[in-house]
């Protein structure tokens, strides 16, 4: 079964940004981008693909990352799959809204280069290396 590490998010220069890091930090090979939750549900629905985790955008067009965060966590196959949700925003209801709706971590968006290999380096090194989790 494939398990990538799935990025989600609408702005394509952040995603080319997080596939460059993703190889610079060492991800493994298989990282993908996506740039919508439609195109995330579709995938998780319809292909054998059980992610190692997914790092998720909140604010998206047509269906916004608290939407697809709570869809994600009715797929058995997702149900224990690590969730960091990334938002420009650090506001509490956001910050309680993403929890309540299954999130094992919030962020809010690094606006450096340096700073976001940073940030990848810190998800990489806690959720990928040191944390286990349930398949």
């Amino acid at each position: 079964m494939n398990q990538p590490v799935i990025f989600v998010d609408d702005d394509e220069d952040e995603l080319y940004l997080y596939n460059t890091i993703s190889s610079q930090c060492q991800l493994g090979d298989s990282v993908m981008t996506v740039n919508s939750g439609m195109e995330l549900m579709q995938m998780l629905e319809h292909q054998n693909i059980s992610p190692r985790i997914i790092l998720l955008d909140i604010n998206m067009p047509k269906m916004n990352g608290f939407d697809v965060l709570k869809r994600i966590r009715q797929l058995e196959s997702c149900r224990y799959t690590p969730v960091v949700m990334l938002s420009t925003s650090s506001s509490k209801d956001n910050v309680e809204m993403a929890y309540r709706s299954g999130a094992n971590s919030y962020l809010t968006k690094a606006i450096t280069y340096n700073k976001i290999v940073e940030q990848i380096e810190l998800i990489k090194s806690y959720w990928l290396d040191s944390n286990k989790t349930i398949q």
